[in-house]
């Protein structure tokens, strides 16, 4: 299966089109199919406990029943949990958000 990334701009949404290598005619048909909505909803963190319950969140959701991606938070490596769980620093540019906290100081 090849992915190709693609926009339609007048409809604002983005698409991979996929292209299938089946047998059949049918299965190599190529189809759209929408990955996301263009735009996002923008958050501000301005308390402790709503970052935390933020990060929490992003921690929890690669082991919610729909995705069950690992069974644990610190287990998905694309995380920060192992970070805060056991001190485990798989990228370098990662930052531990206490030490922003400054920032939230007026």
């Amino acid at each position: 299966m090849e992915l190709y990334n693609g926009c339609r701009k007048k409809e604002r949404f983005h698409y991979f089109t996929v292209k299938n290598r089946g047998t059949s005619k049918r299965q190599r048909k190529r189809q759209q199919h929408v990955v996301w909505r263009h735009g996002f909803d923008l958050k501000v963190c301005r308390t402790e406990k709503f970052i935390l319950q933020k990060l929490n969140y992003m921690h929890e959701n690669p082991c919610a029943e729909r995705w069950k991606l690992v069974d644990r938070p610190h287990d998905y490596k694309h995380s920060s949990a192992s970070f805060y769980a056991v001190g485990k620093k798989y990228y370098p540019r990662l930052t531990d958000y206490r030490d922003m906290m400054h920032l939230l100081e007026d």
